[in-house]
């Protein structure tokens, strides 16, 4: 059963990727666009479609302007090293 949250949650994301698609259907090269299309995906439990995301922009900046787009690599290696936890909640009381 879906709550309001995340439906609501859903239809964001959903948003925001038809405004990255339409950015980058404008301007392919528009890094900004790529890194949200990445959160996106990654955001939509999405990890393969966001890796996926990063090599076909990659390749794209490189044929078209000879240069890997250097800020992206630390998306990269974040979604490659990052781990799913959850995060276990404070305990009651417990102060910091």
């Amino acid at each position: 059963m879906r709550t309001s949250a995340s439906t609501s949650i859903e239809a964001n994301l959903s948003e925001a990727r038809r405004a990255a698609d339409v950015t980058l259907a404008a301007h392919p090269l528009h890094e900004p666009a790529v890194r949200a299309l990445i959160e996106i995906h990654r955001a939509s439990g999405n990890r393969d479609e966001a890796i996926r995301t990063y090599f076909r922009f990659r390749d794209h900046w490189y044929d078209e302007i000879g240069l890997e787009p250097h800020e992206m690599e630390a998306i990269l290696r974040w979604l490659l090293t990052r781990e799913l936890r959850t995060l276990e909640p404070r305990e009651r009381g417990t102060e910091q």
